[in-house]
């Protein structure tokens, strides 16, 4: 092989693990960021509840539903947050009891852009207490 092409190989790819690094970094900066509550006992009104969330968590409507992250079986994307169907029993004091989430539920409480439609990938920076 001669010196030319060893320089025209090794460039190459020089050039390819540039790019792959660049579209990494820039597929991170598109993932949206979420926090997350765990669902827990609380009151609200003056009654007691099993789970109760953050009233932002909750997006109301005809169907109420709020978005739960879950761990994917994508190397590329391992998150994603996934709108799951809600019964909202009762509202107030900036907090929402709900029917129809599993305790050790992960619920997106807030997210730095809009999450839409099904399953949306997503980073995690931290869990709060509701």
């Amino acid at each position: 092989m001669n010196r030319n092409a060893a320089k025209g190989i090794f460039l190459f790819l020089l050039f390819m693990l540039f790019f792959t690094f660049v579209s990494h970094h820039l597929d991170v900066l598109r993932t949206p960021q979420v926090l997350c509550v765990t669902p827990g006992a609380g009151v609200v009104n003056g009654t007691s509840y099993r789970l109760v969330v953050p009233s932002e968590a909750v997006y109301p409507g005809a169907e109420p539903y709020v978005y739960v992250v879950e761990d994917t079986l994508s190397w590329f994307y391992p998150v994603a947050a996934r709108q799951s169907p809600v019964r909202v029993l009762d509202s107030g004091d900036g907090k929402t009891a709900v029917d129809g989430l599993y305790r050790e539920a992960q619920v997106v409480w807030f997210a730095d852009r809009a999450l839409t439609g099904g399953p949306v990938p997503v980073r995690v920076s931290g869990e709060e207490a509701p």
